[in-house]
């Protein structure tokens, strides 16, 4: 049987603040504790929206997110080909 580990990277948490003027931001907290920013600055504020200004502040985060995944994957493979590290010295 094999056994599935969670995922470290999983968003758990998503918390949005709207200031003034239209920016939005968005804090993505996963599963390890790591949280990730996304922000989103309306082009002209009189045409501001809520849902649209936390749609981009989330997808802006998630990007980031993906940026963090391919660098994780990134250093499993280094180690990988390069062995463990070794102590100085040796």
């Amino acid at each position: 049987m094999v056994t599935t580990l969670p995922d470290p990277l999983e968003p758990i948490c998503e918390a949005f603040h709207l200031f003034p003027g239209g920016v939005t931001v968005c804090v993505v907290t996963t599963r390890c504790g790591f949280s990730v920013l996304g922000q989103s600055t309306p082009s002209d504020p009189a045409e501001f929206s809520a849902e649209a200004g936390k749609r981009a502040a989330q997808k802006n985060a998630k990007s980031e997110l993906a940026q963090l995944r391919v660098l994780a994957r990134k250093i499993e493979e280094f180690w990988e080909s390069e062995g463990p590290p070794r102590a100085s010295g040796d």
